[in-house]
């Protein structure tokens, strides 16, 4: 699994996905009459009323300087730039042509470019691209810079006047902090992924209809809204923890936990459920924990609810199930508690959280399934 796969396109991927993350950012910066588009007019557009457009060519580029001298990414750009506005497709005077980028990468012509605002400033600019291939074009660039010697000066001094670099370290985390400004902390994970599942459906849909790629800015509002009043209906926690891995959950198989599974006979599946929901439980109390949405308190009393329904239910199997094998009993009282409904700070848990929370009490012995479990797993407590 470690060996580089040169038919990857995870790369390519990547560059598409943080297309997606651009638009999200700039709908959020949308006013209600502005169109944002995708990969229509540049890979990401936005439209104002007065015919104003931002042009965004996204460079997701890690290992490599897409605005450098000689990128054929930088002259491919504006070459295609200067073919748009020939065509008619943008108006340069009225087009802020920007490139984002993924690091903060910069080259003295592009820099050059960036920093012109008037007349001397075009003029010198063009006079630092004959400067830089007096001696040659590459070849990979030669059709670029071919576009741009012969373009019209007008259309290249607005390209270049108008011409701007931005920088983002993740398009994600950018979309994240702006989001931070419009709703509480703790909805803006879920908020995050409501609306991007929402973007990308819309966005696929479009597509498939063969309708253009546009949002209107109030269009997005009024999304963002109703995914606001929709999770403020729910009333839950989210849930951060991913699936653990084969090697982390592998190394949970000797925990007490576990063992107690043994003694009721449960199968590999049952413990792979079981690892999962601790694991995740872990991971989803420590970040709500520090994120300050739930206070120790309420874990302790949440963990007593729990410890109160294993009671029950185990007092209710020595009666109902007394001609049961303990096995049985055991699994019985396990498949009720991992059916137990309760609420943390008064908000709804993921499901696996609760089970999690079991196990974990079943990991120090405060609980069992096998009505004998302190007298078989004595001296086995992990905490």
């Amino acid at each position: 699994m470690g060996k580089h796969n040169p038919y990857s396109a995870a790369g390519p991927h990547y560059g598409h996905m943080v297309q997606e993350s651009l638009m999200f950012k700039y709908l959020l910066e949308a006013d209600d009459d502005d169109i944002v588009s995708l990969e229509y007019h540049d890979d990401i557009a936005v439209e104002k009323p007065d015919g104003d457009i931002l042009a965004v060519q996204s460079k997701s580029a890690m290992s490599w300087n897409p605005v450098s001298n000689r990128s054929p990414d930088l002259w491919k750009t504006i070459s295609n730039w200067i073919v748009m506005s020939q065509q008619g497709l943008l108006a340069p005077e009225r087009t802020k042509f920007i490139i984002a980028l993924a690091k903060g990468k910069r080259g003295s012509l592009s820099t050059k470019f960036m920093e012109a605002t008037t007349d001397d400033d075009f003029s010198n600019a063009l006079k630092a691209v004959k400067e830089e291939f007096k001696d040659g074009v590459p070849k990979g660039i030669a059709s670029y810079i071919s576009t741009f010697e012969k373009a019209d000066h007008n259309i290249l001094k607005h390209i270049i006047l108008n011409f701007l670099i931005e920088t983002y370290d993740d398009p994600r985390k950018e979309v994240l902090s702006a989001l931070k400004k419009r709703v509480e902390e703790r909805s803006v994970a879920p908020i995050f992924d409501m609306m991007t599942g929402w973007l990308k459906n819309k966005i696929e849909s479009l597509i498939i209809d063969s309708k253009p790629p546009f949002i209107e800015g109030k269009e997005f509002r009024a999304q963002l809204f109703a995914s606001l009043r929709e999770l403020s209906q729910l009333q839950f926690l989210h849930d951060y923890a991913q699936e653990p891995s084969t090697e982390e959950a592998g190394e949970h198989f000797t925990r007490t936990y576990v063992k107690q599974l043994e003694l009721i006979l449960c199968d590999t599946e049952e413990k792979m459920d079981a690892i999962s929901s601790y694991i995740k439980s872990k991971t989803n109390m420590i970040r709500w924990a520090d994120d300050g949405l739930v206070h120790g308190n309420s874990f302790d009393e949440f963990y007593s609810s729990i410890q109160n329904k294993w009671n029950n239910e185990k007092r209710k199997a020595s009666v109902l199930h007394k001609n049961s094998k303990p096995e049985d009993r055991g699994k019985i009282i396990l498949y009720e508690c991992n059916n137990f409904k309760e609420h943390l700070s008064g908000l709804h848990v993921p499901s696996h959280f609760t089970k999690g929370c079991f196990h974990d009490c079943a990991d120090k012995l405060k609980i069992g399934w096998h009505e004998e479990y302190l007298k078989l797993l004595s001296g086995d407590n992990d905490e």
